[in-house]
């Protein structure tokens, strides 16, 4: 079995200027969406989650109703906080659908509000949270050969 490290994205962005700020915010963007992407095919299952009362607003259920339809034995749960959950397959139509939102052009990071990607084995190794702002993710040594280490923040083991 290979190592596993557990990291997170820089998503902060103290640049002064507005041009500097800008290609700090694409740089994370594009980050995001190239691991997001990687770990899309490295997972069996998703977990979007959402607060029911935010259905009307569209905060935080964005893409649930996409996804619940992308597969037909997706199911819906409910976690210790009161989120909703939508569980589903990663398959052909929800990687199209989250590659199709990620290149339109959203206010956040990402538009999707809260999910996990589990593996195999039913564990998460992939979390995206507060629409992208907070990404953490367990990297093997594999992974760390195709995804861009500029902007990641190795967590330390305790």
């Amino acid at each position: 079995m290979s190592n596993i490290f557990n990291f997170r994205l820089d998503t902060s962005n103290i640049e002064d200027s507005e041009e500097k700020h800008e290609a700090r915010q694409k740089l994370i963007k594009d980050s995001w969406n190239n691991i997001t992407n990687h770990f899309l095919k490295k997972g069996k299952r998703i977990k979007l989650k959402y607060w029911p009362d935010d259905i009307p607003s569209g905060y935080s259920e964005y893409g649930i109703k996409q996804i619940f339809e992308s597969d037909e034995n997706a199911y819906k749960e409910i976690d210790t906080d009161e989120l909703h959950i939508v569980n589903a397959e990663i398959n052909k139509r929800v990687i199209e659908f989250f590659q199709k939102n990620m290149t339109d052009n959203h206010v956040f990071i990402s538009p999707f509000f809260h999910f996990d990607i589990i593996n195999e084995d039913g564990i998460p190794i992939f979390t995206s949270q507060d629409n992208g702002d907070n990404l953490l993710m367990f990297l093997t040594e594999e992974d760390l050969a195709y995804i861009d280490k500029s902007l990641l923040i190795r967590i330390p083991e305790m």
